[in-house]
């Protein structure tokens, strides 16, 4: 998350990167509480889900009540391109 307030800030300035920062946080806290929202994408790991925000896709998957995020990357970006690691049942 830090990279991409640091790119907006850099590319939009403070101002903007001061309007994404609360974005990105309510969307964690929304996913948190509600992880079942946003598009199933089985396509790149089981269980994996993605949710939009702002110019960015958030993927993650939840397992016993914890959310794991995996990545956050621009909308544009070809996701097939990203390893997605995913806990294993054991850990």
């Amino acid at each position: 998350m830090s990279s991409i307030l640091l790119y907006t800030a850099d590319q939009w300035g403070k101002g903007q990167r001061t309007t994404y920062k609360p974005l990105i946080r309510d969307t964690l806290r929304t996913l948190s509480q509600s992880p079942s929202l946003g598009r199933t994408r089985n396509d790149l790991a089981d269980g994996m889900r993605s949710y939009p925000v702002g110019s960015h896709v958030l993927y993650n998957w939840e397992r016993d009540g914890i959310l794991t995020v995996a990545h956050i990357l621009h909308s544009h970006r070809d996701v097939s391109r990203y390893t997605w690691f995913k806990p294993s049942e054991d850990d």
